[in-house]
């Protein structure tokens, strides 16, 4: 079970229950407050992994990305040296 769900579940019932007192622009406020709270946490969340990761390597998804290509040319058989056909 994904734990980063509940809090989200949470927020959307209580907008649910709380709907008929709502109005539209205020759902709408809802919204982009929310948006703009999680895209400044991904901004900063990023910030914070790029100051930690060493300049001179790869990240870590870039290399499993180029490990799961060269296995999977591999197993098509159009490695590094093509095989007769």
């Amino acid at each position: 079970m994904n734990l980063f769900r509940v809090p989200l579940n949470f927020i959307v019932v209580l907008i649910l229950i709380n709907i008929d007192t709502l109005s539209g622009s205020t759902v709408f406020s809802l919204c982009f407050i929310g948006l703009l709270a999680s895209a400044v946490c991904q901004l900063v969340l990023n910030q914070q992994l790029m100051s930690d990761e060493p300049a001179d390597s790869k990240p870590e998804s870039q290399e499993l990305m180029d490990d799961d290509t060269d296995l999977a040319l591999e197993i098509l058989g159009l490695g590094e040296s093509p095989h007769e056909v």
